[in-house]
């Protein structure tokens, strides 16, 4: 216990590579503590949420009731990642709820690195599976990455996005 201290001492004076890896990690742990999340302003906003729900394009992520009409009740098809390292898979499957796939028809969630290239094949060939060939049904994926647009250019096809009823 007395040692401890004279130890980190003696390592932070000596030591560069010790020294700098510390600073990082005191200053990333500070700046990580200094400000919530949930103190943002798109966190959970209720209005913003509200706006977003009424989309043509969030539609298809709402359980109609039993008569078919919108109402208080309706439910969100949405379904979180179980934890991090989920996303792709969680993502999946809500594009295939909104599509009318019941759960237990979709691949359960999996961790890992995300590959949208490999879900989006994913998700035409479940659809391809599981539809006649009288209704139809084709799916188009278009993957947009941040890196490689600008990103007013991101937020354009965000925006696009929303506002087609189709677009998931």
């Amino acid at each position: 216990p007395i040692a401890l201290p004279i130890v980190v001492s003696y390592k932070m004076l000596t030591d560069k590579s010790y020294r700098m890896t510390t600073t990082s990690l005191f200053s990333l742990v500070n700046c990580a503590t200094k400000k919530s999340c949930a103190e943002e302003w798109y966190w959970q906003d209720v209005g913003l949420l509200n706006k977003l729900w009424i989309l043509p394009s969030a539609a298809a992520y709402i359980q109609k009731s039993a008569d078919g009409s919108n109402n208080e009740t309706d439910t969100p098809l949405l379904e979180y990642q179980v934890r991090e390292g989920y996303c792709g898979s969680a993502t999946q499957r809500c594009i295939l709820k909104s599509l009318g796939y019941p759960s237990n028809s979709i691949p359960d969630q999996k961790g890992g690195e995300s590959k949208p290239d490999l879900w989006c094949e994913h998700v035409k060939q479940i659809a391809k599976e599981s539809s006649h060939d009288d209704d139809g049904m084709e799916i188009e994926t278009t993957i947009v990455r941040g890196g490689d647009v600008t990103y007013e250019a991101f937020l354009s096809t965000l925006r696009q996005g929303l506002d087609n009823p189709h677009c998931r």
